[in-house]
């Protein structure tokens, strides 16, 4: 174990000396729509041996929706933005709610060992508001 620290906080995080640098977490990021129950479906993992992945997981065991939320939209536009993909409806839906400027100012955020911190830090942009549903934005059928 190693002890991380950053401006604002201190992390206890996992450190093997054979590797030339400390080991961000893993952390593999999959979200898809349940078409039938206009609901979303979250798929966070990471490998069993990845133990700085393990310590992130484990961080979300206490969190509740809005944080989870929150957490999963700063997953999806900081550490994975170049894999998220928008339904053009929803990317209008943004655009129209006067929302582009909140995610434009998320994206430009500089995240840095964001995944290594004590605390996951939670998006000020919700990709998951009640407004933005597909139902609400007649995406579905």
């Amino acid at each position: 174990m190693a002890v991380f620290s950053t401006l604002d906080e201190t992390s206890i995080v996992h450190y093997d000396q054979s590797e030339p640098q400390l080991a961000r977490p893993g952390i593999l990021l999959t979200v898809f729509p349940d078409c039938h129950n206009d609901s979303t479906n979250i798929i966070i993992a990471c490998l069993k041996s990845d133990k700085n992945g393990v310590m992130y997981l484990n961080k979300f065991d206490k969190m509740g929706y809005e944080s989870m939320c929150l957490a999963v939209s700063s997953l999806m536009l900081t550490t994975n933005r170049n894999n998220t993909f928008f339904h053009p409806i929803y990317w209008k839906a943004i655009q129209n709610h006067q929302k582009l400027e909140n995610f434009n100012n998320e994206l430009s955020k500089n995240r840095g060992f964001d995944l290594l911190a004590k605390n996951i830090k939670l998006s000020e942009f919700n990709l998951f508001d009640e407004k933005l549903t597909s139902k609400k934005l007649n995406i579905l059928s």
